[in-house]
């Protein structure tokens, strides 16, 4: 009888150890889909913060286009307003010359 409840009692504690340790691996489980899915939320997050950066950068490569197509126009008008001016000065000079 006592061999019975000795084999009774045992076959409790490691019925019991088996389900703390099922249980203690389902919460390994669980914290470990809960980080994974944290994991990929990120990055869902970052690669829209990625596209949205590129679309900036996209954009000011544009711009920086245009300005700089805006100021060799600027610069080309300012040497042909320079050689009128250049030709105009001569030009008084040497009428008052003569």
């Amino acid at each position: 009888m006592r061999q019975a409840q000795s084999a009774t009692t045992t076959a409790r504690s490691l019925l019991s150890q088996r389900t703390i340790g099922e249980s203690a691996q389902n919460d390994s489980n669980e914290a470990h889909d809960k980080a994974v899915s944290e994991l990929k939320t990120q990055i869902k997050e970052l690669q829209a913060k990625n596209q949205e950066l590129e679309s900036n950068l996209i954009k000011e490569k544009m711009d920086k286009e245009v300005i700089l197509s805006q100021a060799e126009s600027v610069t080309k008008e300012y040497d042909r307003l320079t050689r009128d001016y250049m030709k105009l000065t001569q030009s008084d000079g040497d009428k008052k010359t003569d």
